[in-house]
Order: structure tokens, then sequence, then C-alpha cells
């Protein structure tokens, strides 16, 4: 993470003014991709991001969330009001808080300091995982995190937005749980119905057949409004890519918006069910009491080689195999229907394989942002120094004389 001397002046500045204010969170913007996955990422980071960090901000007003970085604090607001307690009992829910920030954030609400999110303040970046396996490593770190909110969520004093932090960021992973769920459902009635003999007359004395009622308009229009609701976002925030690049004259900048959002939108139906598992998967490993700690998350690692990815999403893809077999059996129709999940899943190894690569130069293109066509000095700043580091410690290690025994005379 990193910010710009001058954006932490102004962050200090409006701290100053208003001196209820105990924290102010910036909305980073993501830079340094090379991998395929990350250059999704950014993308939509940045045509999606400053739309619902504006919503955020708007709901929320002073009593909005913190993310752990990217942030200015009030130190004696800190001190005195964002202690963490030790939950009681054994990890996973119990012990130290993990996903600390959000609980932070709440903790200073309740004792009457502001928390501010200002998205339109520029010069504050950070990176990201490079592969799918780092993000859904990162997603079990957090899941557990998130999920031990619950035990924290009805005490004494917290707000109802500092209730609906800790809700929201336990349910992100619950909804997970909850589609699984639900699309089992959905095939095991659709596996019953092919089974079922249909009855056309009732015990009571009838001169009409009662036919099975079927409504697929209905179903056609909860179809067409869950897709609204899940594709809005993307449209709006291209909508405002569009006007961006516009002002900004960018060479095609529009036809690229386009395309870019439809690239990212065809590889998150993709990787969505994949999510969907390892998510599944991590609420069933925090519920099952398994510790996940809290490690060093990898920025730079790339390159995932092919039967790496084959074992490490073996399970995905048999998962994956095992519902075509099970929508096969219940109507082609529904394993039309059920199709984006199979193809995720069952792709789950190329895709990691695909994105954890270097990105060619067309997709460059396509999903490049401002800061990835023209690098923030701050952050080319901070990646020389990261560099010069690295060496130096290198070459310190290399120079320790290491002291051996004389030859015996």
């Amino acid at each position: 993470s990193v910010m710009s001397g001058t954006t932490l002046t102004r962050l200090m500045l409006a701290m100053q003014r208003d001196q209820s204010a105990g924290l102010i969170q910036t909305v980073p913007r993501l830079t340094g991709a090379t991998t395929l996955l990350q250059y999704l990422t950014q993308f939509a980071s940045n045509v999606y991001g400053p739309l619902v960090a504006a919503g955020l901000a708007f709901w929320h007003r002073d009593q909005g969330n913190y993310w752990g970085h990217n942030a200015v604090i009030r130190t004696a607001a800190f001190a005195s009001a964002a202690g963490l307690p030790t939950l009681p009992g054994k990890a996973p829910f119990g012990g130290d808080i993990q996903s600390h920030d959000f609980v932070e954030a709440v903790l200073l609400a309740r004792a009457d300091w502001g928390v501010h999110m200002v998205p339109t303040v520029e010069g504050s970046y950070e990176g990201q995982p490079p592969t799918l396996p780092d993000v859904v490593a990162r997603d079990r770190r957090w899941a557990q995190g998130n999920l031990q909110h619950l035990g924290i969520v009805f005490s004494s004093g917290i707000t109802t937005m500092g209730r609906l932090h800790l809700l929201m960021g336990a349910t992100s992973y619950l909804m997970s749980l909850v589609w699984a769920s639900s699309l089992l459902v959905g095939i095991v009635l659709a596996l019953q119905g092919q089974q079922m003999i249909p009855s056309y007359f009732i015990d009571e004395k009838t001169l009409f057949p009662v036919w099975p009622v079927t409504d697929p308009g209905a179903a056609l229009r909860l179809f067409f409004a869950t897709m609204l609701i899940v594709l809005m976002p993307k449209f709006l925030g291209l909508a405002l890519e569009i006007k961006r690049t516009r002002h900004a004259r960018e060479q095609l900048g529009a036809t690229r918006a386009v395309l870019g959002v439809f690239t990212e939108t065809l590889f998150s139906i993709l990787l969505s069910p994949i999510l969907m598992v390892t998510q599944t998967a991590a609420v069933f490993q925090v519920l099952f009491g398994l510790d996940s700690g809290w490690r060093t998350q990898s920025r730079d690692k790339a390159g995932i080689p092919f039967m790496e990815a084959l074992r490490y999403h073996r399970w995905h893809m048999l998962i994956g195999a095992v519902m075509a077999v099970a929508c096969y059996e219940a109507s082609a129709l529904v394993l039309a229907w059920m199709s984006p999940v199979i193809v995720g899943l069952i792709l789950a190894a190329p895709l990691t394989w695909l994105t954890s690569r270097a990105t060619s130069r067309p997709l460059r293109t396509l999903l490049s942002t401002p800061e990835g066509r023209s690098p923030p000095a701050i952050v080319e700043s901070a990646r020389r120094a990261s560099g010069e580091w690295a060496d130096h410690i290198a070459m310190r290690s290399v120079e320790n004389v290491v002291e051996i025994a004389p030859r015996a005379a």
C-alpha cells in the first residue's frame, strides 16, 4: 500500500478541520498488474470501484468502514476507543480478532468518533494477489475473520450501522453457501421431478383432470430481474468510464471500455463458481473449528504450472463433472440452465493456469487503466526503493564473513 505525500497532507488537514474525525479511509487504486487475473481485477476496480465507493460513502456518512490500510487515523481516538478484546473460546471463533479493521471502525463509531470514506481523493494505491490460489488463501483468512464478527455484532453500544458492517462482512461469505445450497436443491428437485409419475386426478371426485401449473413468463421475469440486479453496477460503471474517456479524449476509449467490460464479465462468470465452492469450503472449515492462521499475502508470484493447477482444482473439477451428469439426467434444459456454473468448475485448472500467466499485449491494452498506462510517480518510487532494499539485504547476507577452522599442521 502506498499513498503520496500530497494525499497524506490533504487527509491530515481534513482531520484537523474536523476535530470529531477519528479515521479517514481512502479508496486505493489497484496498480502493478502483471498476470491476467491482476489485470482483470485492476480493470474491474477502476471501472466499477468509484461507483461503489461513492455509494458506500453516501450511505455510511460518518460511520464508515476501515479496510486496515490507506487511511489516516487520529492516534488519540484510536488509542482510547479501538482496543481490541480477546474473544472467549478457542480459534477460529475465539481468541484474537483476525479481521481487526472492521471492529476498530465499529469501536471508533461507538465512542462517537467519525469514520469517513473519501472516494474522490487520489494518490492512494495498493497491490493485489497475482493468482487464483492466492485469492482463495486470502479469502480463507477473511472468511474466518468475518465470521468471527458474529460473536461481536450484538455487543452493547455498537451503532446500527456498525452492526450492519459486521453482518455484511459475515454474510458476504455465507452467501456462497446459500448459492451452492440453492443449486443443489434445484438439481435434486429436477431429478425428483423426472422420477415422479404425474397424477391428474385428486382424491375428490371431479369431472376434469388437474393439470400441472407452470408459468414460464414468471420464470423469465425472475431471470431478467436477477440479471438486472447483477449487471446494473457494471452498466453504470461502464457509462461513467465512457464519460471519463470522452472527457480525457482517449483514442478508442469508449470501444476499449465496452470490450474490456465484456471480457471482465466473461471471466467473472467463469471464475465465480470456483470462488463459490472455495468460499463454501472455507465456511465449513471455520464451522468445524479449523484455524487458518494469518500468513503474509503473496503479491508477486506468477506462472502456475498446469499440473499444479490441475492438482489444486481436482475436486472442483470433479464437482463440476458430477453436476453435469446430474443435470443431464434431469433434462437437457437443466443442463443448459446450469452450464455457466458447470463450465467454470470443469475449466477451473485451465482458468487458473491462464490467469496466472503474464498478460498478452492485446489484453493489456484492452484492460489497461490510467494508472497502468502511466504509473504514478509515488508507485514507481516505492517499487524502486523496494528493489534496492531487497538487493541491500541480499548483499548483506552474502557479505557476512563465514569463519572456518584453520588447516591442521
